[in-house]
């Protein structure tokens, strides 16, 4: 377990946003299927959104220096690490491991809101929380059209 202020938990959130945006831009540069590359297109765009708007948080003195205590390690966490992906790989693939993917973010946002002491925390992994549940409806429905 782990003790982290929120401002480092916002570094290690920029950081997994940033690793979601250079998989898609590999995805880009190597997938063969045009439906794939239509998807990954699609999704790069609106993770650029939520990568501004995670870079874009600025918390308080007071909330910068909110902590919170018995968390997992989340330094060491690289959730893309067992992603693996190839040239032929289909656009249902690629959906299922970005799924899985944004779904791990999703519950960490969700249990840090639990955490979170003062109001605009609060509310910050609340909107955290939102982007992705809104992310991943938009892959659910990709994965539904493929099916």
């Amino acid at each position: 377990m782990a003790v982290y202020s929120l401002d480092e938990l916002i570094e290690i959130f920029i950081q997994w946003e940033e690793d979601l945006t250079k998989f898609y831009k590999i995805l880009s540069g190597h997938l063969k299927d045009d439906e794939a590359l239509n998807v990954v297109r699609v999704l790069a765009r609106d993770q650029d959104k939520i990568l501004a708007a995670v870079k874009s948080i600025n918390l308080d003195d007071a909330e910068s220096f909110e902590y919170n205590k018995s968390l997992p390690n989340f330094r060491s966490t690289h959730l893309l690490s067992d992603v693996e992906v190839s040239d032929s790989s289909s656009a249902l693939d690629i959906l299922e491991k970005v799924m899985d993917y944004e779904e791990q973010l999703l519950e960490l946002y969700r249990h840090l809101a639990e955490f979170v002491t003062y109001e605009q925390s609060r509310e910050l992994m609340t909107m955290l929380r939102d982007m992705k549940l809104g992310q991943i409806k938009k892959i659910k429905s990709c994965m539904d059209s493929y099916t």
